[in-house]
Parts: C-alpha cells; structure tokens; sequence
C-alpha cells in the first residue's frame, strides 16, 4: 500500500515538474516577443500584450516610454530588478526581461540552423493561407501551443 502511495506522489511530483517547464517556456517565449517588440518601436503592441499577459519587461518612470528605458539600457543605464513573485500584489505585472546574449530572431536562427543540419533541409516557418485557411484561423489555436 505504501507503495503505491510513494509511486502515486512520484507521478504527481513529475506531473507538476512538468507543467512547471511548460508554463516557464511559454512565459520565456511571451518575454522574448515583448523585447522583440520594443527593440522594433511597436510600442502600443507591446502595452497591449504587457496588459493582457500581465507580464512587462521592466519598470518604466513615469512619464517615460518603454522605447527610452530600452535605449538608456543599451547606454549603461542601472536596469530596474524584478520584485520576487511573492512580494507583488495580485494583478501586479511579473517584471522580466530577455537574457543579455538570447533575442527572438537568435531563437529563430538557432533553430533554423539546427533543423538544416539535423534534417538537410530548411525549415519552413511561414505558411501562405488561403480563403478557407484564413477564415479557419480565427477558430482554431495554433497546433504549436497544444504540443507545449
């Protein structure tokens, strides 16, 4: 009986490990579209994704566009550091940002690179629609997050 209980907690232990790393890799993708799209100036994109995700990049001052944080960085500017997860209050952005060696389009070329090398060919990211896809779209999630 002890047995089963030990093997029933082992299952529960890797079951939560395991949706654990799901829900980091999708945090660290949103993080890495977010840099990607304050880095390229979609600065209301970003604020729109930041509220509906409830996860921003840093702390901006008041006043200050999430653009003039992102070009002081470059400059030497101190970078504000996330609050731990349980000193924010509820509703409160989780405040992240991209690693300094890693981008979106590093990912992107990292991935390309290693799909060629492992399968001779190159990986096909985009696709054309056409009128029955482009409809099917709006209904359907991408087959990618049902994977993660």
């Amino acid at each position: 009986m002890s047995e089963q209980l030990s093997a029933i907690r082992a299952q529960s232990r890797a079951r939560e490990a395991q949706e654990k790393r799901i829900a980091e890799r999708r945090k660290a993708a949103l993080v890495l579209v977010l840099r990607f799209l304050v880095d390229s100036g979609y600065t209301d994109s970003y604020e729109r994704l930041s509220t509906e995700s409830n996860v921003s990049l840093n702390k901006v001052t008041a006043g200050a566009s999430s653009i003039a944080w992102a070009d002081n960085r470059w400059w030497g500017a101190p970078t504000p550091c996330a609050m731990p997860a349980h000193t924010r209050m509820p509703g409160e952005h989780s405040q992240v940002d991209a690693a300094d060696n890693i981008s979106l389009l590093h990912v992107l070329q990292e991935f390309e690179d290693s799909y060629e090398e492992r399968y001779g060919t190159r990986v096909k990211l985009i696709r054309r629609l056409g009128p029955a896809d482009a409809a099917d779209l709006a209904v359907r999630p991408s087959p990618a997050l049902a994977l993660a």
